[in-house]
């Protein structure tokens, strides 16, 4: 066996999904920027560089862009990974997240994980998140540069993009975890069966809210893991996540409330649970089918007293 744990995933997206909001709100409240035109320039250049370059760009990578560009210019002044965390603690989730991640947390053989296409930096401020949470894949800046010998020369601000997440990534993203890469310390492109991966997709549950997460809820239940999308009542969502749900990429829609009693609280509760009892089993059946295999090799004994026929 190449993990001896069979741990339980459960995944999120972050914003719209655990938060009712974009996670860089608390970047434009902390500086005034309005946030509707940051955006509406991040969607411009995202269209007039693929006009430009004739191939497509992703809103997910350009908007760090235009956060490197703020910085320059100062009306980000002193924006810094430090200062993102820092930031971080000021995000607002939804009702429930926090405890209902401490539930999951206390359940025993469940991993949480979050897959954004938000900034790291900011969800690593989240006070519950470091002690919950046993990865985070997100975008990651650089506020320093690298001289020729690879050593890091620290910059007043956020200076260039190390990582991004856009929609596709998510994929691959959801494969490492599947793998176990982080604990095997193995390429994320080696061959691994479902059945000897550490998170095989059959015990994986992927919560998103839309249409940047088919990707993943598509790679999740194609090999028997369970998806769901959330949505909030107070916007115009409903219908998004509806959508998902006639077209077979979720198993579950619910409102965005993650409080005991409610739809999704209840659902994801009794999904590990039934989720963890069918590991136990399958571990059972296991142990059971090699000692069958144990018994019909035992030797045959033979006495000179025997009877041959």
């Amino acid at each position: 066996m190449l993990f001896k744990e069979k741990p339980i995933a459960v995944v999120f997206d972050w914003d719209k999904t655990l938060s009712p909001h974009y996670q860089q709100r608390v970047v434009f409240k902390k500086f005034g920027v309005d946030e509707k035109k940051f955006w509406e320039l991040t969607h411009l250049r995202t269209r007039a560089h693929s006009h430009y370059l004739q191939n497509r760009c992703i809103v997910e990578h350009e908007y760090l862009n235009t956060m490197i560009d703020y910085a320059k210019r100062g009306t980000f002044s002193g924006l810094n990974n430090a200062m993102l965390t820092e930031l971080g603690k000021d995000i607002e989730c939804y009702p429930g997240v926090e405890e209902m991640f401490k539930q999951l947390k206390a359940e025993g053989g469940i991993e949480l994980y979050i897959v954004s296409g938000g900034i790291r930096a900011l969800l690593l401020g989240v006070p519950f998140v470091a002690d919950t949470v046993e990865s985070i894949f997100a975008a990651d800046f650089a506020d320093y540069e690298l001289d020729d010998e690879g050593r890091k020369v620290p910059t007043p601000t956020i200076h260039s993009i190390v990582t991004s997440v856009v929609p596709t990534d998510k994929t691959r993203i959801l494969n490492e975890i599947s793998k176990g890469c982080k604990h095997g310390n193995f390429d994320p492109n080696a061959t691994l069966n479902q059945d000897i991966r550490r998170i095989p997709f059959k015990n994986m549950i992927y919560v998103g809210d839309g249409v940047s997460d088919i990707h993943a809820f598509e790679t999740v239940r194609r090999d028997g893991g369970f998806a769901v999308a959330v949505y909030n009542p107070a916007e115009p969502q409903f219908d998004q996540a509806e959508m998902l749900r006639s077209n077979g990429w979720v198993d579950l829609i619910g409102v965005a409330d993650y409080r005991p009693n409610t739809t999704i609280h209840d659902w994801l509760l009794q999904s590990v649970r039934r989720l963890k009892k069918r590991i136990e089993d399958e571990e059972v059946k296991a142990r059971q089918e090699h000692l069958e295999k144990v018994r019909q090799h035992a030797p045959q004994y033979i006495h000179a007293w025997t009877k041959k026929d």
